[in-house]
């Protein structure tokens, strides 16, 4: 808590994800453990039967497994700092199922060949940074240096990690002259959304946008989905990310040094030399070729785009709020049994 790459304000999607998950465990409690009453009562061996039950009676999935048990050592680490914390004894790389496949050099062509508009701009881009569907729809032009062939960039999910904030990404020839040629047609300007469209989706919905971008790729022949664990929810094994694991097998493939590696696709390696940019340039220029003669750009937004702090509002989520929530949440689920 104390420690100054915590953010000072937190997210409340965050903030209701953890209600829910204690939430869960308090039924799981109640339902199999009703005489353990305080967090002293939960050894390891309760700890061990959560993530069944959760996959058993809640069919959730086993990555979904994997982030309960993180949380809830967390959840012990802060409460009860000076206990024996019962969940180090559950196996959260054993509750993990990494079912995320790369894509091919030719199912990428594939892609852009079948692509159209503001969909073909983020393949594109993400085919050749390696980044987030995030950071890949809400580049903008003041980021994109043409002189530098560069593009500059924080992203959104460790911008808070201080030695993590700058990227600067080298832009591949194909890559250089798509933006070029859309800088054009858009009449050059010095700011704004490189991708008008993907932006405006992404800060509307961007679970929605990952589902159109799902039903895209099922349309062209993948299979997007497998079932999940006992015919739980589905998991997602192709989708937009998997740019980002071609990205990373292929510079790997290709002897990229870890330092560059580590300033390409981000991560907490300050400790390593840090890659210069033509050493980086260097990895990103063997990406093949994958537009060819695709060259349409991304289409131009029908709709206002809205504001990105709208999908980004944060609440005070304190020790004391989380703990009050569930006090208050449990006081009612007793007068309900009462």
């Amino acid at each position: 808590l104390a420690s100054d790459r915590r953010p000072k304000r937190t997210a409340q999607s965050t903030l209701e994800q953890y209600v829910f998950q204690v939430t869960a465990f308090l039924e799981f409690i109640q339902a199999k453990y009703p005489t353990v009453t305080t967090m002293d009562g939960i050894t390891s061996e309760v700890a061990k039967a959560f993530p069944l039950y959760l996959e058993e009676e809640r069919r959730v999935n086993t990555t979904t497994l994997a982030k309960y048990v993180r949380f809830m050592r967390l959840l012990w680490k802060v409460l009860m700092p000076d206990k024996a914390n019962p969940w180090l004894a559950v196996d959260a790389t054993g509750c993990e199922s990494n079912t995320r496949k790369d894509f091919t050099t030719a199912e990428i062509h594939h892609i852009i060949r079948n692509a159209k508009g503001w969909m073909l701009g983020a393949f594109i881009a993400g085919a050749y940074l390696g980044q987030r569907l995030c950071d890949t729809c809400l580049i903008r032009w003041e980021q994109v240096d043409f002189e530098l062939r560069v593009v500059r960039m924080t992203p959104r999910k460790t911008r808070r990690h201080k030695k993590l904030q700058d990227m600067e990404l080298p832009l591949h020839p194909v890559l250089y002259s798509w933006l070029a040629r859309l800088h054009q047609e858009q009449g050059k300007p010095a700011s704004g959304y490189v991708n008008p469209e993907a932006a405006r989706r992404y800060l509307t919905n961007p679970t929605h946008l990952s589902k159109t971008i799902g039903k895209f790729l099922k349309k062209i022949g993948f299979k997007v989905n497998v079932e999940g664990v006992k015919g739980g929810k589905a998991v997602a094994v192709y989708g937009f990310h998997s740019l980002r694991h071609f990205y990373c097998t292929f510079l790997r493939h290709h002897n990229a040094p870890d330092a560059v590696m580590r300033e390409l696709v981000g991560g907490s390696f300050e400790h390593y030399t840090h890659g210069n940019i033509a050493s980086k340039r260097a990895a990103v220029d063997k990406l093949p070729d994958f537009i060819g003669e695709t060259t349409e750009p991304a289409s131009v937004p029908t709709e206002p785009i809205p504001p990105e702090s709208m999908s980004d509002e944060k609440i005070e989520a304190t020790l004391a709020e989380l703990q009050d929530e569930l006090s208050r949440r449990r006081v009612i689920q007793q007068r309900k049994a009462g």
